[in-house]
């Protein structure tokens, strides 16, 4: 990651990225976890978020509840 705000994607995943996608990062055992926020600007691999992530995502964390390729919102488990 850059900062509490910008962390960098690979361009294999940017299509799941989409300007006002709620997203959520984390490492495998969640020991890290971000907050929730929305996606706020992608600028090439580069995405930034809405809110401070309260963590610097690093090597190996993943997002969740980004959007589907077709547009449709993350489900969610009630």
């Amino acid at each position: 990651g850059i900062d509490n705000f910008n962390f960098t994607v690979d361009n294999q995943y940017l299509p799941w990225m989409q300007v006002g996608a709620p997203i959520i990062i984390f490492n495998d055992d969640h020991s890290i976890q971000s907050i929730e926020t929305k996606i706020e600007n992608i600028n090439g691999n580069i995405i930034t978020t809405k809110k401070n992530l309260g963590i610097v995502p690093s090597l190996g964390c993943r997002c969740e509840l980004q959007n589907f390729l077709d547009g449709g919102r993350a489900y969610r488990y009630v």
